[in-house]
């Protein structure tokens, strides 16, 4: 008889779990789904942002599928060899101009210029010119040195992902645009993990120790299915949710 009470008490938790389960998950989904419309609302009302000069900011439009993203690279010239896009950052660096700091010197028919830009101290491009005034000839060259771009992403509190840009004070962005397959579930999603743990416990009632070995399977971030077995001959199973 007590076969039957225990397989009825086993199915009668099962049935709860598996219609707390259905109506979590319903929950979870109208979550989701209002957290989508929020975030699209909000990538489409977001434009770069200079913070300073040098300095822009701007989200990462991550809402992009993958074929979407493919189709966006495919004109582009990306050597993918079999790796999954994940996020295409287009920018449109456009010069300032300057006055520059030219330095002339003369002698007898010859003209040598050079100058800097953006200034003669750590300069970008450095301009030489040699001219001959008899020969009506004259020889330029251009020196380019290195420039120092720094890229950061960030998750903000809301869950949006954003992404600064530090640059030179001689160049501004006219264009960014980031585009992105989701990169929560990139980063965050390890659903699928198991746990096992193993716990000691007194039960008074009966005046004797016990143990108790459990099974966790993570389905999401915020659902575990929990099951456990007693050295009393006891199992049970449940839900564990995280808020």
């Amino acid at each position: 008889m007590k076969k039957y009470v225990y397989g009825f008490i086993i199915l009668l938790v099962l049935s709860i779990a598996y219609y707390g389960y259905n109506v979590y998950t319903n929950l979870i989904k109208e979550k989701e789904k209002v957290k989508l419309e929020n975030r699209v609302l909000k990538l489409k009302n977001d434009s770069i942002r200079k913070i300073e000069t040098g300095y822009y900011r701007r989200l990462v439009a991550d809402t992009a599928t993958k074929k979407e993203l493919e189709d966006k690279i495919k004109d582009l010239d990306f050597q993918l060899e079999n790796r999954e896009p994940i996020t295409l950052t287009e920018y449109i660096f456009i010069p300032i101009s300057k006055e520059g700091d030219a330095e002339v010197a003369i002698k007898d028919s010859i003209v040598d210029i050079k100058d800097f830009y953006p200034e003669k101290e750590n300069p970008f491009i450095e301009y030489t010119n040699r001219l001959n005034i008899n020969s009506k000839s004259s020889e330029s060259n251009f020196k380019l040195n290195p420039i120092e771009i720094r890229i950061l992403l960030t998750q903000k509190e809301d869950g949006m992902f954003e992404q600064d840009i530090q640059l030179p004070d001689f160049l501004e962005i006219s264009k960014l645009d980031i585009e992105s397959v989701p990169l929560y579930n990139k980063i965050s999603n390890d659903k699928g993990r198991l746990f096992i743990g193993v716990n000691a416990g007194y039960d008074f009632n009966n005046n004797s120790p016990y143990g108790r070995g459990s099974l966790m399977y993570k389905i999401n971030d915020a659902l575990y299915l929990e099951t456990g077995l007693m050295t009393t001959e006891m199992m049970d199973i449940g839900f564990k949710i995280n808020f």
